[in-house]
């Protein structure tokens, strides 16, 4: 027993040890991403702001009694709590109840198997649009089941992870395809012919910043394309994609600054999508934005067999009320 008893106090005093470490290197995280998110690698470190907090709300309730350790806590507390609760605090302006339809933004990972449970996942959710990444020539046969519930599509198949497409329960109008940065990949435009009138549709999907160039190349694609959003005018707009970057990311911030788009999870949490296998790690890089319309609900679902959460919105038109 006391030996027991003695493995049970390691493993408590280990555990310490670790919690006591990752707060130390998640200040140290929390500052580059403060202070040195703009320069390669050191982004990647902003992605992460949830998990800082929550790592500095563990410090305070663990180590209350250890002044150096409370501080710590506190400081990164502090310093993440803003960037994250923001997320669950409603919008401002909300609009006036009207018919909603539902949007889903569907990043079925290329490799994945289980395009079967990804069907009836998406019949299950019934969405009005659904806006798909990494598709290729096998799931572009297996998707085409949709087609009876879904008449009017539009996809482009690629090899590799950067397949896209769409299908819609409406009318798709002149729908085609738009490039953002040097390595052309693709994104579309189309109008959805609503009840309402017309919405234009873009979906997207930039290049993860796995190195320099990539990182360049991703940072390009999103400057490319709020210039896009700004010469499409004023019209009413969704834009739903895997766009790698996180909410937290400056650059996301340069994106949707002063351009009048919304992002459709605000006031309904981070809903983080990715990486769907590993909770710790889920951050929210899968986005659905919109300009001219409300959102009445936002929620993400599991995707069997994907490396990505589903993300849906459900949308509508109407009048906006402050």
């Amino acid at each position: 027993m006391n030996q027991r008893n003695h493995r049970i106090t390691k493993l408590f005093e280990a555990l310490g040890s670790s919690v006591k470490l990752g707060m130390s290197l998640a200040l140290g995280a929390t500052l580059c991403a403060i202070f040195l998110a703009r320069f390669p690698y050191f982004e990647l470190l902003s992605h992460f702001r949830a998990q800082y907090l929550l790592l500095g709300a563990l410090g305070v309730v663990l180590y209350f009694r250890q002044r150096i350790f409370l501080i710590l806590g506190l400081l990164l507390a502090a310093l993440n709590t803003w960037p994250v609760v923001q997320w669950y605090i409603p919008a401002s302006a909300q609009f006036s109840a009207m018919p909603t339809f539902r949007v889903m933004n569907l990043n079925v990972h290329t490799p994945n198997t289980s395009s079967t449970d990804v069907l009836q996942m998406v019949l299950r959710e019934s969405p009005d649009v659904v806006c798909i990444q990494e598709i290729d020539s096998r799931w572009k046969t297996d998707l085409q089941p949709l087609a009876q519930k879904y008449p009017y599509s539009f996809l482009l198949p690629r090899q590799d992870n950067f397949g896209i497409g769409i299908y819609s329960r409406v009318p798709l109008i002149t729908p085609q395809i738009v490039t953002f940065d040097e390595l052309e990949l693709p994104a579309i435009e189309a109008g959805l012919q609503l009840n309402s009138g017309v919405v234009q549709l873009l979906v997207v999907h930039a290049i993860p910043p796995s190195s320099r160039f990539l990182f360049r190349s991703r940072n390009e694609y999103l400057i490319n394309l709020k210039r896009y959003v700004d010469r499409l005018g004023t019209f009413p707009l969704i834009i739903a994609g895997d766009l790698n970057v996180s909410v937290f990311s400056p650059y996301y911030a340069d994106l949707i600054s002063g351009t009048n788009l919304s992002e459709c999870r605000r006031g309904f949490g981070l809903l983080p999508t990715w990486p769907a296998q590993f909770f710790p790690l889920l951050i929210p890089i899968d986005h659905i934005f919109v300009r001219g319309l409300g959102v009445q609900r936002c929620s993400t679902v599991t995707v069997p067999g994907s490396d990505h959460h589903a993300i849906v919105g459900d949308l509508s038109v109407g009048t906006v009320v402050h």
